[in-house]
Protein backbone atom coordinates (compact mmCIF):
# COMPACT_ATOMS: atom_id res chain seq x y z
CA UNK A 1 0.00 0.00 0.00
CA UNK A 2 0.93 3.52 -0.50
CA UNK A 3 0.28 5.19 2.58
CA UNK A 4 0.21 4.51 6.40
CA UNK A 5 -2.38 1.92 8.09
CA UNK A 6 -3.42 4.60 10.19
CA UNK A 7 -4.82 6.55 7.44
CA UNK A 8 -6.80 3.76 5.47
CA UNK A 9 -8.35 2.72 9.31
CA UNK A 10 -9.32 6.48 9.52
CA UNK A 11 -11.04 6.91 6.19
CA UNK A 12 -12.10 3.48 6.63
CA UNK A 13 -14.41 4.65 9.94
CA UNK A 14 -15.20 7.95 8.24
CA UNK A 15 -16.65 6.18 5.11
CA UNK A 16 -18.30 3.16 7.50
CA UNK A 17 -20.93 5.38 9.55
CA UNK A 18 -22.97 6.86 6.73
CA UNK A 19 -23.97 2.71 6.41
CA UNK A 20 -25.17 2.69 9.22
CA UNK A 21 -28.04 5.52 8.99
CA UNK A 22 -27.49 7.39 11.62
CA UNK A 23 -27.23 5.22 14.75
CA UNK A 24 -26.52 6.60 18.05
CA UNK A 25 -26.32 4.40 21.27
CA UNK A 26 -26.57 7.78 23.25
CA UNK A 27 -28.48 10.40 21.94
CA UNK A 28 -27.83 14.07 23.58
CA UNK A 29 -28.32 17.55 23.06
CA UNK A 30 -25.32 18.65 20.43
CA UNK A 31 -23.83 21.31 22.81
CA UNK A 32 -23.15 17.71 25.32
CA UNK A 33 -21.79 15.89 22.34
CA UNK A 34 -19.27 18.66 20.74
CA UNK A 35 -18.45 19.16 24.09
CA UNK A 36 -17.38 15.52 24.80
CA UNK A 37 -15.85 15.35 21.44
CA UNK A 38 -13.56 17.95 22.27
CA UNK A 39 -12.86 16.32 25.36
CA UNK A 40 -12.14 12.82 24.19
CA UNK A 41 -10.36 14.19 21.56
CA UNK A 42 -7.78 16.23 23.73
CA UNK A 43 -6.91 13.27 25.65
CA UNK A 44 -4.37 11.96 23.32
CA UNK A 45 -3.25 15.26 23.30
CA UNK A 46 -2.71 15.45 26.86
CA UNK A 47 -0.89 11.83 27.08
CA UNK A 48 1.33 13.12 24.76
CA UNK A 49 2.30 16.22 26.61
CA UNK A 50 2.45 14.34 29.57
CA UNK A 51 4.88 12.21 27.64
CA UNK A 52 7.39 14.63 26.52
CA UNK A 53 7.61 16.08 29.96
CA UNK A 54 8.35 13.02 31.08
CA UNK A 55 11.24 12.17 28.14
CA UNK A 56 12.97 16.55 29.21
CA UNK A 57 13.79 14.90 32.62
CA UNK A 58 17.23 13.89 33.39
CA UNK A 59 17.91 9.77 33.17
CA UNK A 60 17.66 8.14 36.25
CA UNK A 61 15.81 11.10 38.56
CA UNK A 62 12.67 9.97 40.31
CA UNK A 63 10.01 9.38 37.62
CA UNK A 64 12.15 10.72 34.98
CA UNK A 65 12.69 8.95 31.47
CA UNK A 66 15.60 6.97 30.29
CA UNK A 67 14.94 8.33 26.71
CA UNK A 68 18.38 9.57 26.45
CA UNK A 69 19.28 6.21 26.13
CA UNK A 70 19.55 4.74 22.33
CA UNK A 71 17.24 2.01 22.88
CA UNK A 72 14.62 4.13 25.09
CA UNK A 73 14.46 7.11 22.51
CA UNK A 74 13.75 4.46 19.71
CA UNK A 75 10.68 3.88 21.78
CA UNK A 76 9.53 7.41 21.73
CA UNK A 77 7.97 7.23 18.28
CA UNK A 78 6.43 4.30 18.69
CA UNK A 79 4.35 5.57 22.15
CA UNK A 80 3.28 8.28 19.98
CA UNK A 81 2.35 6.14 17.20
CA UNK A 82 0.01 3.87 20.21
CA UNK A 83 -1.65 7.87 20.49
CA UNK A 84 -1.90 8.87 16.90
CA UNK A 85 -3.88 4.49 16.79
CA UNK A 86 -6.07 6.08 20.52
CA UNK A 87 -7.47 9.34 18.48
CA UNK A 88 -8.52 6.61 15.66
CA UNK A 89 -10.40 5.03 18.46
CA UNK A 90 -12.05 7.66 19.50
CA UNK A 91 -13.29 8.42 16.59
CA UNK A 92 -15.34 5.52 16.26
CA UNK A 93 -16.76 6.02 20.12
CA UNK A 94 -17.54 9.84 18.95
CA UNK A 95 -19.55 8.53 15.78
CA UNK A 96 -21.20 5.29 17.18
CA UNK A 97 -21.40 5.81 20.70
CA UNK A 98 -21.49 9.44 21.77
CA UNK A 99 -23.34 10.40 18.50
CA UNK A 100 -21.29 12.69 16.99
CA UNK A 101 -21.95 10.89 13.79
CA UNK A 102 -25.77 11.70 14.43
CA UNK A 103 -25.30 15.04 14.98
CA UNK A 104 -23.74 15.60 11.48
CA UNK A 105 -25.44 12.97 9.53
CA UNK A 106 -29.25 13.73 10.43
CA UNK A 107 -29.55 16.82 12.59
CA UNK A 108 -27.60 18.89 10.91
CA UNK A 109 -28.57 16.84 7.40
CA UNK A 110 -25.05 16.86 5.90
CA UNK A 111 -26.13 13.82 3.99
CA UNK A 112 -27.54 15.58 1.47
CA UNK A 113 -24.39 17.03 0.50
CA UNK A 114 -21.37 14.74 -1.52
CA UNK A 115 -17.26 14.48 1.04
CA UNK A 116 -19.12 17.43 3.44
CA UNK A 117 -19.92 15.22 6.52
CA UNK A 118 -17.13 13.34 6.21
CA UNK A 119 -14.54 16.21 6.08
CA UNK A 120 -16.31 17.23 9.57
CA UNK A 121 -16.01 14.06 11.07
CA UNK A 122 -12.09 14.21 10.15
CA UNK A 123 -11.75 17.17 11.75
CA UNK A 124 -11.39 16.59 15.64
CA UNK A 125 -8.93 13.49 15.14
CA UNK A 126 -7.15 16.05 12.52
CA UNK A 127 -6.74 18.59 15.39
CA UNK A 128 -5.73 15.40 18.02
CA UNK A 129 -3.05 14.89 15.36
CA UNK A 130 -1.97 18.15 15.14
CA UNK A 131 -1.83 18.12 18.95
CA UNK A 132 0.68 15.30 19.14
CA UNK A 133 2.91 15.97 16.80
CA UNK A 134 2.82 20.27 17.85
CA UNK A 135 3.36 19.33 21.44
CA UNK A 136 5.98 16.35 21.00
CA UNK A 137 7.69 18.59 18.36
CA UNK A 138 10.58 19.85 20.93
CA UNK A 139 11.17 16.67 22.52
CA UNK A 140 11.76 15.03 19.05
CA UNK A 141 13.84 17.63 18.23
CA UNK A 142 15.59 17.73 21.44
CA UNK A 143 16.33 14.16 20.76
CA UNK A 144 17.55 14.51 17.39
CA UNK A 145 20.32 16.87 18.78
CA UNK A 146 21.04 14.09 21.55
CA UNK A 147 21.69 11.69 18.67
CA UNK A 148 23.78 13.89 16.77
CA UNK A 149 26.07 14.64 19.59
CA UNK A 150 26.34 11.07 20.67
CA UNK A 151 27.32 9.37 17.49
CA UNK A 152 29.55 11.80 15.55
CA UNK A 153 29.43 8.89 12.26
CA UNK A 154 25.55 9.19 11.94
CA UNK A 155 25.10 12.29 10.08
CA UNK A 156 23.22 15.10 11.38
CA UNK A 157 20.71 17.50 9.52
CA UNK A 158 18.91 20.46 11.28
CA UNK A 159 15.33 20.20 12.36
CA UNK A 160 12.73 21.28 10.52
CA UNK A 161 11.06 24.51 11.73
CA UNK A 162 7.79 23.22 13.84
CA UNK A 163 5.62 25.11 10.98
CA UNK A 164 7.51 22.86 8.40
CA UNK A 165 7.24 19.77 10.22
CA UNK A 166 3.69 20.06 10.58
CA UNK A 167 2.73 20.61 7.10
CA UNK A 168 5.15 17.82 6.31
CA UNK A 169 3.00 15.37 8.70
CA UNK A 170 -0.42 16.83 6.93
CA UNK A 171 0.82 16.21 3.69
CA UNK A 172 1.99 12.75 4.35
CA UNK A 173 -1.45 11.72 6.56
CA UNK A 174 -4.13 13.96 6.66
CA UNK A 175 -4.04 15.18 2.55
CA UNK A 176 -4.07 11.50 1.38
CA UNK A 177 -6.97 10.54 3.89
CA UNK A 178 -8.96 13.67 1.80
CA UNK A 179 -8.23 12.66 -1.27
CA UNK A 180 -9.08 9.12 -1.26
CA UNK A 181 -12.13 10.49 0.41
CA UNK A 182 -12.66 12.76 -2.57
CA UNK A 183 -11.87 9.77 -4.69
CA UNK A 184 -15.07 7.68 -2.89
CA UNK A 185 -17.76 10.53 -3.23
CA UNK A 186 -16.60 11.04 -6.96
CA UNK A 187 -16.81 7.59 -7.79
CA UNK A 188 -20.25 7.21 -5.59
CA UNK A 189 -21.97 10.16 -7.86
CA UNK A 190 -20.50 8.68 -11.16
CA UNK A 191 -21.97 5.16 -9.97
CA UNK A 192 -25.31 6.63 -9.07
CA UNK A 193 -26.20 5.88 -5.29
CA UNK A 194 -23.66 4.12 -3.45
CA UNK A 195 -24.97 5.70 0.26
CA UNK A 196 -28.41 4.24 -0.88
CA UNK A 197 -27.14 0.99 -1.81
CA UNK A 198 -29.93 -2.24 -1.56
CA UNK A 199 -28.15 -5.10 0.16
CA UNK A 200 -24.82 -4.05 -1.21
CA UNK A 201 -25.45 -4.63 -4.63
CA UNK A 202 -23.26 -1.22 -5.27
CA UNK A 203 -19.95 -2.44 -3.55
CA UNK A 204 -18.75 -4.60 -6.44
CA UNK A 205 -18.46 -1.89 -9.05
CA UNK A 206 -17.60 0.69 -6.35
CA UNK A 207 -14.59 -1.49 -5.31
CA UNK A 208 -13.78 -2.21 -8.46
CA UNK A 209 -13.84 1.81 -9.52
CA UNK A 210 -11.82 2.51 -6.26
CA UNK A 211 -9.14 -0.31 -7.35
CA UNK A 212 -8.80 1.49 -10.98
CA UNK A 213 -8.70 5.14 -9.72
CA UNK A 214 -6.04 3.86 -6.93
CA UNK A 215 -3.78 2.50 -9.88
CA UNK A 216 -3.90 5.38 -12.37
CA UNK A 217 -4.92 8.36 -10.36
CA UNK A 218 -3.40 7.99 -7.04
CA UNK A 219 -0.21 7.61 -7.82
CA UNK A 220 0.21 10.63 -9.89
CA UNK A 221 -1.24 13.03 -7.08
CA UNK A 222 0.69 11.48 -4.36
CA UNK A 223 4.31 12.37 -5.94
CA UNK A 224 2.71 15.96 -5.61
CA UNK A 225 1.08 15.99 -2.11
CA UNK A 226 4.20 13.70 -0.87
CA UNK A 227 6.37 16.93 -1.87
CA UNK A 228 8.24 15.12 -4.59
CA UNK A 229 11.11 16.37 -7.24
CA UNK A 230 12.26 14.16 -10.29
CA UNK A 231 16.13 12.74 -9.75
CA UNK A 232 18.44 14.72 -11.30
CA UNK A 233 20.87 13.31 -14.14
CA UNK A 234 24.20 11.54 -12.46
CA UNK A 235 25.64 8.29 -11.23
CA UNK A 236 22.41 7.10 -9.31
CA UNK A 237 20.14 8.21 -11.67
CA UNK A 238 22.13 5.84 -14.38
CA UNK A 239 22.03 3.10 -12.19
CA UNK A 240 18.79 3.10 -11.59
CA UNK A 241 17.87 3.41 -15.01
CA UNK A 242 20.27 0.23 -16.01
CA UNK A 243 19.11 -1.82 -13.33
CA UNK A 244 15.46 -1.37 -14.54
CA UNK A 245 15.73 -1.46 -18.13
CA UNK A 246 17.95 -4.98 -17.09
CA UNK A 247 14.87 -6.12 -15.95
CA UNK A 248 12.66 -4.33 -18.77
CA UNK A 249 10.78 -2.32 -15.93
CA UNK A 250 9.39 0.73 -17.31
CA UNK A 251 8.04 3.44 -15.17
CA UNK A 252 7.19 7.11 -15.25
CA UNK A 253 10.08 8.50 -13.31
CA UNK A 254 12.31 8.18 -9.89
CA UNK A 255 11.74 10.97 -7.15
CA UNK A 256 13.50 12.39 -4.77
CA UNK A 257 11.24 12.27 -1.95
CA UNK A 258 11.83 15.25 0.85
CA UNK A 259 10.92 14.20 4.12
CA UNK A 260 13.70 16.85 5.93
CA UNK A 261 15.83 14.28 6.25
CA UNK A 262 13.88 12.69 8.77
CA UNK A 263 12.89 9.29 6.83
CA UNK A 264 15.47 7.03 5.24
CA UNK A 265 12.92 5.03 2.74
CA UNK A 266 12.17 3.84 -0.41
CA UNK A 267 8.96 2.82 -2.54
CA UNK A 268 7.45 1.89 -5.43
CA UNK A 269 3.69 2.93 -6.45
CA UNK A 270 1.51 1.87 -9.33
CA UNK A 271 1.84 -1.36 -10.72
CA UNK A 272 1.32 0.24 -14.16
CA UNK A 273 4.40 1.55 -16.07
CA UNK A 274 2.62 4.71 -17.85
CA UNK A 275 1.84 5.92 -13.53
CA UNK A 276 4.96 3.57 -11.57
CA UNK A 277 6.92 6.05 -9.98
CA UNK A 278 9.86 5.32 -7.62
CA UNK A 279 10.44 7.33 -4.58
CA UNK A 280 13.66 7.54 -2.94
CA UNK A 281 13.90 9.98 0.66
CA UNK A 282 16.12 12.81 0.52
CA UNK A 283 17.64 11.14 4.08
CA UNK A 284 18.60 7.79 1.90
CA UNK A 285 20.18 8.86 -1.42
CA UNK A 286 22.49 11.68 0.79
CA UNK A 287 24.19 9.02 3.31
CA UNK A 288 23.95 5.43 1.68
CA UNK A 289 26.83 4.98 -0.56
CA UNK A 290 26.15 3.33 -4.74
CA UNK A 291 26.00 -0.17 -3.83
CA UNK A 292 23.93 0.44 -1.21
CA UNK A 293 21.99 2.66 -3.12
CA UNK A 294 21.60 -0.18 -5.86
CA UNK A 295 20.49 -2.29 -3.26
CA UNK A 296 17.43 -0.63 -2.05
CA UNK A 297 16.52 0.29 -5.67
CA UNK A 298 16.72 -3.75 -6.86
CA UNK A 299 14.39 -3.95 -3.55
CA UNK A 300 11.86 -1.81 -5.28
CA UNK A 301 12.52 -3.13 -8.48
CA UNK A 302 11.83 -6.83 -7.29
CA UNK A 303 8.36 -5.56 -6.43
CA UNK A 304 7.74 -4.34 -9.62
CA UNK A 305 8.99 -7.57 -11.22
CA UNK A 306 6.70 -9.81 -9.42
CA UNK A 307 3.94 -7.53 -9.66
CA UNK A 308 3.54 -7.50 -5.46
CA UNK A 309 1.19 -4.54 -6.16
CA UNK A 310 -1.22 -6.39 -8.10
CA UNK A 311 -0.93 -9.05 -5.82
CA UNK A 312 -1.39 -6.96 -3.24
CA UNK A 313 -4.98 -5.35 -5.13
CA UNK A 314 -6.01 -9.31 -5.79
CA UNK A 315 -6.15 -10.16 -2.40
CA UNK A 316 -7.70 -7.20 -1.24
CA UNK A 317 -10.50 -7.15 -4.07
CA UNK A 318 -10.95 -11.06 -2.85
CA UNK A 319 -12.01 -10.07 0.65
CA UNK A 320 -13.79 -7.32 0.29
CA UNK A 321 -15.96 -9.78 -2.50
CA UNK A 322 -15.66 -12.52 0.09
CA UNK A 323 -17.33 -9.76 2.82
CA UNK A 324 -19.97 -8.36 0.92
CA UNK A 325 -21.36 -11.94 -0.19
CA UNK A 326 -21.43 -12.90 3.68
CA UNK A 327 -23.58 -9.27 4.21
CA UNK A 328 -25.60 -10.13 1.31
CA UNK A 329 -25.82 -13.65 2.82
CA UNK A 330 -27.02 -12.65 6.29
CA UNK A 331 -29.28 -9.66 4.91
CA UNK A 332 -31.69 -12.34 2.89
CA UNK A 333 -31.76 -14.13 6.17
CA UNK A 334 -32.13 -11.61 8.69
CA UNK A 335 -33.16 -8.54 6.28
CA UNK A 336 -33.97 -6.11 9.24
CA UNK A 337 -30.40 -5.88 10.47
CA UNK A 338 -29.35 -4.91 6.62
CA UNK A 339 -26.99 -2.30 8.73
CA UNK A 340 -25.68 -4.27 11.39
CA UNK A 341 -24.20 -6.55 8.56
CA UNK A 342 -23.15 -4.03 6.49
CA UNK A 343 -20.91 -2.93 9.48
CA UNK A 344 -20.09 -6.36 9.59
CA UNK A 345 -18.35 -6.65 6.38
CA UNK A 346 -16.22 -3.32 7.07
CA UNK A 347 -15.12 -4.88 10.41
CA UNK A 348 -13.69 -7.89 9.17
CA UNK A 349 -12.12 -5.92 5.67
CA UNK A 350 -10.51 -3.96 8.60
CA UNK A 351 -9.78 -7.34 10.53
CA UNK A 352 -7.92 -8.56 7.03
CA UNK A 353 -6.01 -5.06 6.78
CA UNK A 354 -4.23 -5.31 10.32
CA UNK A 355 -3.09 -8.78 9.99
CA UNK A 356 -4.00 -10.50 6.82
CA UNK A 357 -2.77 -8.25 4.61
CA UNK A 358 0.14 -7.67 7.44
CA UNK A 359 1.49 -11.20 6.26
CA UNK A 360 0.75 -11.56 2.68
CA UNK A 361 3.08 -8.01 2.86
CA UNK A 362 5.99 -9.30 4.57
CA UNK A 363 6.33 -12.65 2.65
CA UNK A 364 6.50 -10.28 -0.48
CA UNK A 365 9.61 -8.11 1.47
CA UNK A 366 11.27 -11.10 1.69
CA UNK A 367 10.76 -12.37 -1.92
CA UNK A 368 11.98 -8.83 -3.13
CA UNK A 369 14.88 -8.88 -0.54
CA UNK A 370 16.29 -11.99 -2.15
CA UNK A 371 15.96 -10.74 -5.98
CA UNK A 372 17.86 -7.78 -4.86
CA UNK A 373 20.67 -10.18 -3.04
CA UNK A 374 20.48 -12.16 -6.27
CA UNK A 375 20.39 -8.73 -8.47
CA UNK A 376 23.87 -7.75 -6.00
CA UNK A 377 25.31 -10.82 -6.60
CA UNK A 378 24.96 -10.50 -10.28
CA UNK A 379 26.61 -7.43 -10.64
CA UNK A 380 30.43 -8.92 -11.29
CA UNK A 381 29.72 -9.86 -14.27
CA UNK A 382 27.65 -6.39 -15.72
CA UNK A 383 29.83 -3.73 -13.89
CA UNK A 384 33.05 -5.08 -13.40
CA UNK A 385 32.02 -4.43 -9.58
CA UNK A 386 32.95 -6.64 -6.98
CA UNK A 387 29.41 -6.97 -5.78
CA UNK A 388 30.61 -6.66 -1.98
CA UNK A 389 30.23 -3.96 0.44
CA UNK A 390 33.70 -3.83 2.28
CA UNK A 391 33.39 -2.86 5.77
CA UNK A 392 34.84 0.17 5.06
CA UNK A 393 32.06 1.59 2.73
CA UNK A 394 29.49 0.70 5.09
CA UNK A 395 30.00 2.36 8.72
CA UNK A 396 29.49 -0.79 10.49
CA UNK A 397 31.63 0.17 13.43
CA UNK A 398 29.73 3.30 14.38
CA UNK A 399 26.11 1.35 13.47
CA UNK A 400 27.01 -0.81 15.42
CA UNK A 401 28.32 1.95 18.69
CA UNK A 402 25.42 3.65 18.39
CA UNK A 403 22.90 0.53 18.64
CA UNK A 404 24.35 -0.20 21.54
CA UNK A 405 26.87 -2.86 20.46
CA UNK A 406 30.45 -1.80 22.00
CA UNK A 407 29.39 -2.70 25.79
CA UNK A 408 30.35 -6.31 26.50
CA UNK A 409 27.83 -8.82 26.18
CA UNK A 410 27.47 -9.41 29.65
CA UNK A 411 27.17 -6.22 30.85
CA UNK A 412 24.24 -5.06 28.28
CA UNK A 413 21.02 -3.94 29.44
CA UNK A 414 18.02 -6.13 28.93
CA UNK A 415 16.72 -3.70 26.92
CA UNK A 416 19.46 -4.41 24.41
CA UNK A 417 19.54 -7.94 24.05
CA UNK A 418 17.75 -7.92 21.00
CA UNK A 419 19.94 -6.05 19.50
CA UNK A 420 22.82 -8.22 20.09
CA UNK A 421 20.77 -11.23 18.90
CA UNK A 422 20.79 -9.16 15.90
CA UNK A 423 24.44 -8.74 15.48
CA UNK A 424 24.82 -12.47 16.30
CA UNK A 425 22.87 -13.40 13.30
CA UNK A 426 25.27 -10.66 10.92
CA UNK A 427 27.91 -13.02 11.75
CA UNK A 428 26.89 -14.90 8.87
CA UNK A 429 27.90 -12.21 6.83
CA UNK A 430 31.45 -11.34 8.36
CA UNK A 431 34.11 -9.92 5.19
CA UNK A 432 36.54 -11.90 3.52
CA UNK A 433 38.34 -11.12 1.02
CA UNK A 434 36.92 -10.89 -2.67
CA UNK A 435 36.48 -14.14 -4.15
CA UNK A 436 36.24 -16.36 -1.12
CA UNK A 437 32.38 -15.85 -0.91
CA UNK A 438 30.07 -17.46 -3.31
CA UNK A 439 28.25 -13.94 -5.37
CA UNK A 440 24.76 -15.27 -3.70
CA UNK A 441 26.56 -14.78 -0.09
CA UNK A 442 28.07 -11.65 -0.88
CA UNK A 443 25.33 -10.29 -2.49
CA UNK A 444 23.00 -11.10 0.76
CA UNK A 445 25.46 -9.66 2.73
CA UNK A 446 25.57 -6.34 1.24
CA UNK A 447 22.00 -6.09 0.89
CA UNK A 448 21.77 -6.91 4.79
CA UNK A 449 24.73 -4.04 5.33
CA UNK A 450 22.53 -1.90 4.04
CA UNK A 451 19.27 -2.73 5.86
CA UNK A 452 21.79 -2.24 9.14
CA UNK A 453 22.26 0.81 8.03
CA UNK A 454 18.74 1.72 7.33
CA UNK A 455 17.80 0.81 11.01
CA UNK A 456 20.80 2.86 12.41
CA UNK A 457 19.63 6.08 10.03
CA UNK A 458 15.82 5.49 11.27
CA UNK A 459 16.96 4.95 14.41
CA UNK A 460 14.71 1.91 14.79
CA UNK A 461 15.12 -1.48 16.75
CA UNK A 462 16.27 -4.15 14.07
CA UNK A 463 14.09 -6.39 16.11
CA UNK A 464 10.83 -4.61 15.71
CA UNK A 465 8.93 -5.52 12.66
CA UNK A 466 6.19 -2.78 10.55
CA UNK A 467 2.69 -3.18 9.21
CA UNK A 468 4.17 -4.04 6.08
CA UNK A 469 7.77 -5.06 6.74
CA UNK A 470 9.31 -7.96 8.90
CA UNK A 471 12.09 -7.21 11.02
CA UNK A 472 15.10 -6.69 10.17
CA UNK A 473 16.03 -9.13 12.00
CA UNK A 474 14.17 -11.63 10.37
CA UNK A 475 14.90 -10.35 7.15
CA UNK A 476 18.67 -10.65 7.38
CA UNK A 477 18.18 -14.30 8.98
CA UNK A 478 16.22 -15.53 5.86
CA UNK A 479 18.65 -13.69 3.81
CA UNK A 480 21.55 -15.77 5.28
CA UNK A 481 19.26 -19.00 5.06
CA UNK A 482 18.62 -18.70 1.71
CA UNK A 483 21.82 -17.43 -0.10
CA UNK A 484 24.33 -20.96 2.01
CA UNK A 485 21.07 -23.19 1.24
CA UNK A 486 19.42 -24.66 -1.81
CA UNK A 487 17.27 -26.42 0.20
CA UNK A 488 15.92 -23.15 1.85
CA UNK A 489 15.21 -21.70 -1.16
CA UNK A 490 13.19 -24.15 -2.71
CA UNK A 491 11.24 -23.85 0.50
CA UNK A 492 10.93 -20.22 -0.17
CA UNK A 493 9.76 -20.56 -3.46
CA UNK A 494 7.12 -23.01 -2.58
CA UNK A 495 5.68 -20.59 -0.08
CA UNK A 496 5.08 -17.70 -2.44
CA UNK A 497 3.66 -20.58 -5.30
CA UNK A 498 1.46 -21.63 -1.95
CA UNK A 499 0.16 -17.77 -1.82
CA UNK A 500 0.05 -17.07 -4.79
CA UNK A 501 -2.39 -19.85 -5.45
CA UNK A 502 -4.47 -18.80 -2.30
CA UNK A 503 -5.21 -15.16 -3.58
CA UNK A 504 -6.14 -16.74 -7.18
CA UNK A 505 -8.60 -19.07 -5.63
CA UNK A 506 -10.01 -17.03 -3.50
CA UNK A 507 -10.94 -14.16 -5.89
CA UNK A 508 -12.29 -17.61 -8.21
CA UNK A 509 -14.47 -18.21 -5.28
CA UNK A 510 -15.55 -14.87 -4.20
CA UNK A 511 -16.18 -13.99 -7.81
CA UNK A 512 -18.38 -17.56 -7.96
CA UNK A 513 -20.30 -16.76 -4.70
CA UNK A 514 -21.01 -13.53 -5.72
CA UNK A 515 -22.45 -14.15 -9.37
CA UNK A 516 -24.43 -17.06 -7.42
CA UNK A 517 -25.80 -14.28 -4.98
Amino acid sequence: MFMPLQVILLVLIVLLYPITSGVSIIRLSPAAVLAIVLLTQALPVFFAWRRTRLARRPAGSQGGSRESDPVARAQFPLRLARLRNMVIMILAADLWLLGFGRLVWVVWRLHRWPLVAQVIWLIPPTLSWLGIWSVSYRTQARLHAQRAAANPHIPSYGYPSRPAYLWMQMRHNILPALLLLGMQSLISLVLGGFWVRQAGYWAIPLGLAMVLSMIIFLPWALVRIWDTRPLGPGTPRKDFEDIAGRWRIRFSDIRVWNTHHLVPNAAIISPVRWFRYFLLTDLLLENFNACELRAVFAHEVGHARHRHILWYFAAIIAIQLFCGDLARSLTILWPHQRNLWTVLEYMLLMVFLVWGFSRISRLCEHQADWFAARQLAEEPLSSGESGVTPPAAVPLASVAGYLGWRAPREAAAPAAVELYNYYDCMSVFEYSPAGRDSPLLAGARTFSTALLHLAALADISPGRAGWMHPSIHARVTLLGRLAQSPEAQRDFQRRIRRLHWLIIMAVLVAIGLTAAL
